[in-house]
């Protein structure tokens, strides 16, 4: 999330998977939400299927996980992110326990500022403890963007990541959404978004889905 060459505010978020499962699923735009849906007749898994994205007049989240819909109920009713962020913890699948990220941006003025990237991962040296990163930037630069991973390492046998970090972005959004789906393991990607904050609408973006159009 940030700003990209141009200046235009913009979010980026894609899956990747290796089992079968993660793999049959695909992005869907929609005006005020951005969900991640099961491509198959399965029973939907929370841990899979979910609302990656939420926005609304004054604020814009996106996240990895079923998190942004609890910490969305708990913005709107008053309760700051960062203390409605330090009551969640990472997923539970060990023995990875994948992070929790999520991306926040106030669109309060019209114009996109407080960015917030957070995770919340599982202390490497206390596996049971949940520890809470974050990376702000009250208002970003043209190129000025904030990334953050869930995972790092070799692809057979993942570890967790989770640190957000600053990037710098040296072309449009949607040419950077193209640049990193080629990127991506072509036997591990699964579906991509890419949306500028100040519209109205996620439906002013452009989704890619590997396996469904």
């Amino acid at each position: 999330m940030g700003r990209d060459a141009d200046g235009v505010a913009f979010g980026l978020y894609w899956l990747t998977g290796r089992s079968t499962a993660s793999q049959r699923r695909k992005i869907v735009l929609g005006e005020l939400e951005i969900a991640v849906r099961d491509l198959s007749d399965g029973t939907p898994d929370e841990l899979r299927h979910y609302t990656a994205a939420i926005r609304s007049t004054d604020c814009v989240m996106v996240g990895n996980g079923t998190q942004v819909q609890e910490l969305w109920d708990c913005v709107i009713s008053g309760l700051s992110f960062e203390d409605a962020h330090r009551a969640i913890s990472y997923e539970p699948d060990p023995p990875i326990n994948t992070p929790r990220i999520t991306a926040t941006a106030s669109l309060k003025t019209g114009k996109a500022s407080d960015f917030l990237m957070s995770a919340a991962v599982s202390d490497p040296a206390w596996p049971t403890v949940a520890e809470h990163r974050s990376l702000h930037t009250r208002s970003v630069m043209p190129g000025q963007a904030q990334f953050v991973t869930t995972y790092s390492g070799d692809k057979e046998v993942p570890a967790a990541h989770g640190t957000p970090i600053g990037v710098k972005i040296n072309t449009t959004w949607m040419s950077l959404m193209w640049e990193v789906w080629e990127a991506l393991d072509p036997q591990l990607k699964v579906s991509i978004a890419a949306f500028p904050l100040e519209s109205k609408s996620f439906l002013a973006g452009h989704s890619i889905n590997a396996h469904s159009h």
